[in-house]
């Protein structure tokens, strides 16, 4: 938990371009699950973690994008081998991963502060991620259970 509270915290003390990466689904496997979250800056510089590594680099140009058009969007890696040597046998990062980036415009900006302040209260905080019914991810049956709310 102490990477989301840095990214709210980060959120809440500035102000400059960011996007905020957040997992919306898996299938197989891969080392962090629905809800993780990452703040890439304009910088370059980035809080929190997506995969173990393997993502990272790949979302950091996509984010970059977005925050260029200012558009939201699903990012699709598919981790997956067919040949199992080359990852170790579907441990860790060997599955599908749909990552949805957001570009922190200034209503974004003041949601995430609000809810950065409910959790630095111990209010208990659930998010929730409405797409259009045209969304990619909608269309294609991504979505999961996040923190035990069906989206």
């Amino acid at each position: 938990m102490s990477g989301i509270h840095r990214i709210f915290e980060e959120i809440r003390r500035s102000d400059d371009p960011c996007v905020l990466a957040t997992v919306i689904g898996v299938e197989g496997s891969a080392y962090r699950k629905e809800g993780a979250v990452m703040l890439w800056k304009e910088d370059g510089n980035r809080i929190g973690l997506l995969s173990g590594g393997c993502l990272e680099g790949e979302v950091a140009l996509r984010a970059e994008e977005a925050l260029k058009e200012g558009t939201s969007r699903t990012v699709l890696y598919n981790l997956r081998s067919t040949d199992d040597l080359s990852w170790g046998q579907g441990a860790g990062c060997d599955g599908a991963i749909h990552v949805l980036l957001e570009p922190v415009h200034p209503r974004l900006h003041r949601h995430l502060c609000k809810v950065g302040d409910y959790m630095e209260q111990g209010v208990a905080v659930t998010a929730v991620k409405k797409l259009t019914p045209d969304h990619p991810s909608r269309r294609a049956g991504v979505l999961r259970r996040m923190a035990g709310a069906d989206l």
